[in-house]
């Protein structure tokens, strides 16, 4: 049985309150199951409901997500998969949207797709059998997977003719992805290091900007985080121990949805260490099912030594602007 199950219920009831029970996903042994294309594209749009998510798993006995299966061992976190996937997929990459299983395998660019009825469906994506019966194989750039599953589900398209939706012309093709992200130093220390013989630490700033492509997910984030190594030598890990820093983020963006009208927007976001931070902070502009054929995005991310009411705090470290774009 799996442990920790109450964590979350309280905090998730009331974002369950605010959403219909039809669009609300259920958990049938370990698949999480969305009745259809509309309902899981509630879900993708709106980050504020991705708690409800959690809930469906820690309520199911048999169902552990990849995003549950994290919590309980941080140390291990994967970084291939964005937050939103990590709450709906299961530990084999795997979940379903209306009639159909659909398993996103980030490690070989790709995502399979078969009818869930079919003899050994469950079983033919977990050991990547793409010669089974009935089996949907889906380039991991592919940006009309929704559209796909909209046709199945119309019955305008069927499964052994999928192919000639995908490679049909479509009018604005998709943005690539993108990733620009560096880890700046800004303060050496003498601090003792743990096993190391010699003193000092170097903190740093991981600084990303991405545009994520999953197919059935899209999002452009941008996230930065305080993290430390031995400055003669070591890996970068989350700065645990000198976490009183505070954090700023300074961002703008225009993009287009599959050559919609275009959507400008421009946020600033603080976090202090004295003011509940934990050394931790992003901002997401776009999140959804459908990809997007333009974008231009930019940020600036700042950090200092944390600060408690002081009138005349000291600058924040901008090591350089980050910007990723396509299609402009």
């Amino acid at each position: 049985m799996k442990k920790f199950k109450i964590l979350f219920l309280a905090a998730a009831s009331f974002l369950i309150s605010n959403i219909s029970f039809a669009q609300t996903p259920t958990a049938n042994g370990n698949v999480m199951i969305f009745n259809g294309v509309v309902a899981y594209e509630s879900f993708t749009e709106n980050e504020n409901t991705w708690l409800s998510l959690r809930n469906v798993a820690v309520q199911s006995s048999t169902l552990t997500t990849m995003a549950e299966q994290e919590s309980l061992t941080p140390l291990n976190a994967d970084t291939l998969y964005p937050d939103f996937l990590k709450e709906v997929l299961n530990i084999d990459q795997i979940f379903q949207i209306g009639t159909y299983l659909i398993k996103i395998d980030e490690i070989n660019n790709r995502g399979l797709m078969i009818n869930a009825g079919n003899a050994n469906a469950y079983s033919d994506l977990v050991n990547n059998n793409l010669s089974a019966s009935g089996m949907m194989v889906l380039d991991g750039d592919e940006d009309f997977g929704l559209e796909l599953l909209e046709a199945l589900e119309n019955n305008t398209i069927t499964p052994v003719d999928y192919q000639n939706s995908l490679t049909a012309e479509r009018r604005c093709s998709g943005a690539r992805r993108q990733t620009q992200k560096d880890i700046p130093t800004w303060i050496t220390t003498n601090e003792e290091c743990p096993g190391n013989v010699t003193l000092g630490r170097t903190y740093g700033m991981d600084d990303k900007l991405v545009y994520q492509k999953f197919i059935f997910y899209f999002s452009l984030q941008s996230k930065i985080r305080s993290v430390w190594r031995c400055t003669y030598g070591g890996s970068w890990t989350l700065a645990e121990i000198y976490n009183l820093v505070d954090l700023k983020l300074i961002g703008t963006v225009k993009y287009r949805r599959r050559c919609a009208a275009e959507v400008n927007k421009a946020e600033t976001l603080e976090e202090g260490y004295f003011s509940g931070g934990n050394g931790i902070l992003n901002w997401r502009p776009y999140s959804g099912g459908r990809s997007l054929s333009h974008y231009d995005f930019n940020v600036d991310f700042g950090i200092r030594v944390a600060t408690d009411r002081n009138p005349n705090p000291p600058p924040y470290f901008f090591p350089h602007p980050y910007r990723i774009v396509s299609g402009y």
